[in-house]
């Protein structure tokens, strides 16, 4: 059983996070990916939101990379809500 972003495609998902992308510097900060998650009808707590960073923030600069949103879209679809 998917989560409720399952239905979207990763293309979809993927303009989503670039859509939030504020200062248009291709990385998201937390609180662009928590604008983001905002949008898409979820409220998540900063601890959550610091959470995806760390897991899909891969040299741990604090930020989301256009080169880490594949790693993002999937741990996305792999949530359980």
């Amino acid at each position: 059983m998917g989560n409720k972003y399952s239905s979207l495609s990763e293309e979809q998902l993927a303009w989503i996070f670039k859509k939030h992308d504020i200062d248009r510097d291709r990385k998201l900060t937390k609180e662009e990916l928590a604008r983001a998650f905002d949008y898409l009808g979820s409220r998540w707590t900063a601890r959550r939101v610091k959470g995806a960073l760390r897991a899909v923030d891969a040299n741990g600069d604090g930020v989301i990379s256009m080169d880490e949103m594949s790693k993002l879209i999937v741990y996305v679809k792999g949530l359980r809500t």
